[in-house]
């Protein structure tokens, strides 16, 4: 029975890098699978929000046709460059305004990794060695069971015109390529675009508004994604050593491996507090001692309640 326990540690993680994963981990993070941190996987998504920002625009601009400045403007958005809010493009000074109202809006996004890894490995022998006037058979088996889970959780919170303008998302992002990652989506573009065009339209012709009973009177909304990709893996070998003095040892090893990573990203989407309107009142800013804008603080209320609210959830299942 040791020969078999032996055997079996010798070979858990070895077949489980061969069938499945690079190593077996005993803190299991993203960078497992995909080779990629989890601090670059959320910049990358912070990327895609940059990129789409700025095509919402360049697609609002595009309504604009008989305006010159605006359409070459849009063209430009359109084939990937960043808009920036600081620069003069010589735009209307309307449409400029319409584009200002929404630079102080706020992109929260509350990132869950749950990431469980398990190995599974039985052994089984059959040993028949020779001995003097007559023979001797013995049988071992072995199991080996691991798991292993990590659950890793925090919050981003990005203005509009400081993501647009951060000279260190200008380099990070620099290389941003918007693709599809199937497989293991958290690492691809998310579909942000959608959203942020929604986030818009439901304020500029639904006069989105805040949930009654909200700390903030600001205009919010949310969406809740969440991922799940299963990779699972097994081989059962069967080996036959024939040795002259030994005798003949009969061997199977049935490993499985198998990684579950479930990710969700909460992405909320909030406006200050509208300042008041002259002579009739209205929501002011509030102070904060968190230094925190009321769009800042909206969005950190809306990610509470999506995470209770299991009812709006968009839910992707990868299976390999």
């Amino acid at each position: 029975m040791r020969r078999e326990r032996i055997m079996l540690k010798r070979y858990t993680c070895v077949l489980a890098t061969s069938t499945l994963l690079s190593s077996c981990a005993i803190h299991p993070l993203p960078e497992d699978v995909t080779g990629i941190k989890t601090e670059y996987l959320a910049n990358h998504i912070r990327c895609e929000a940059r990129y789409s920002i700025s095509t919402a625009i360049g697609k609002y601009l595009s309504y604009f046709k008989a305006d010159p400045v605006a359409t070459l403007l849009s063209e430009r958005l359109h084939s990937g460059e960043i808009y920036n809010p600081t620069a003069d493009y010589r735009l209307d000074s309307s449409i400029k305004k319409n584009i200002d109202k929404y630079m102080k809006a706020v992109i929260t996004y509350d990132f869950t990794f749950d990431m469980t890894e398990t190995n599974n490995v039985s052994f089984n022998s059959n040993f028949l060695g020779v001995v003097t006037g007559g023979a001797l058979n013995y049988a071992g088996a072995a199991t080996n069971n691991l798991s292993r889970e990590n659950n890793r959780n925090f919050f981003i919170s990005d203005q509009f015109d400081r993501l647009l303008t951060d000279p260190k998302m200008g380099r990070y992002c620099a290389d941003y390529v918007a693709t599809t990652n199937f497989e293991y989506p958290i690492s691809g573009t998310i579909g942000l675009e959608k959203p942020i065009e929604s986030f818009v339209n439901l304020n500029e012709f639904e006069d989105l508004s805040s949930k009654p009973g909200s700390a903030t009177a600001a205009p919010a909304m949310a969406d809740t994604l969440k991922f799940t990709t299963a990779m699972s893996a097994s081989l059962s070998p069967s080996v036959t050593i024939l040795g002259a003095k030994v005798g003949l040892s009969a061997a199977s090893l049935g490993p499985s491996v198998a990684r579950t990573d479930m990710h969700q990203v909460i992405v909320a989407l909030t406006l200050p507090v509208p300042k008041p309107a002259a002579k009739t009142g209205g929501h002011a800013e509030p102070a904060s001692t968190t230094g925190k804008s009321s769009a800042a603080i909206r969005g950190e209320e809306l990610i509470g309640q999506q995470r209770s609210n299991k009812f709006f959830d968009s839910n992707l299942l990868i299976v390999k």
